[in-house]
């Protein structure tokens, strides 16, 4: 059986994290993330019911606009789904401990937001915003995805096509592998004569697993590296 290659991404991954925590080092971040209610001050013993639904998250707007495209990834192009997760790699990677809890812990509470709208009755006019988190924004786009599969003839063998294509000539020694995003080769979908939606379904797709196998290396290494600087 073929590597997963999750291997190389923990290699890569204590190169980054390194050099983000070398980096980062002056800039007096606290050691571990701090929950709203930890930050309630004495004067809320006078308010005994702090009304945490007043407090929205906010994703705010750049994190907006990235989990916008992480959510439509199978209708974009190869090109720009490999930007957007690179920069979202990077930004796990920062030593910030909200910024890791935000991107990488999938069971992290959030008091309400202002993320996508959900409407709970499908014939209410009115809606409320889900708070959002990269985990959250990742299983949206994955149920996309399942629903737009099903009308996808021989999806497996496509898909195994489509990833032996992408990554067959990847050589995870050379140095032009340390500069591609997921170690693989744009357009060469081309050779498979897929239709364009269908295509662009299997590179997101391909993308998307790479990307979650990048996320899981980062957090472990993460880890290790904050136990020892600890």
């Amino acid at each position: 059986a073929a590597s997963s290659g999750y291997e190389q991404y923990v290699s890569n991954a204590e190169t980054q994290v390194a050099s983000a925590f070398e980096t980062c080092q002056g800039f007096d971040w606290p050691a571990e993330a701090t929950w709203l209610q930890d930050r309630e001050t004495a004067s809320s013993d006078s308010k005994p019911e702090v009304d945490l639904d007043q407090k929205k998250f906010y994703e705010g707007d750049f994190m907006c606009a990235l989990l916008d495209m992480v959510e439509s990834m199978i209708v974009r192009h190869y090109d720009v789904n490999l930007q957007l997760t690179s920069i979202l790699a990077k930004l796990a990677v920062l030593p910030h401990p909200h910024v890791h809890e935000y991107l990488l812990n999938p069971t992290i509470p959030l008091a309400g937001g202002h993320g996508t709208p959900i409407n709970l009755d499908s014939q209410a006019s009115s809606s409320f915003y889900a708070p959002r988190t990269l985990y959250c924004s990742i299983r949206k786009v994955l149920s996309k995805a399942r629903l737009k599969a099903q009308k996808v003839q021989n999806l497996k063998e496509n898909f195994l096509a489509c990833k032996k294509t992408l990554m067959g000539s990847f050589d995870s020694t050379t140095p032009e592998a340390n500069e591609s995003q997921h170690g693989m080769v744009p357009n060469e979908f081309d050779a498979l004569n897929l239709p364009d939606d269908e295509a662009k379904l299997l590179d997101a797709l391909i993308i998307l697993e790479e990307f979650c196998k990048e996320l899981a290396a980062i957090a472990f290494v993460k880890y290790h590296v904050a136990s020892v600087v600890r």
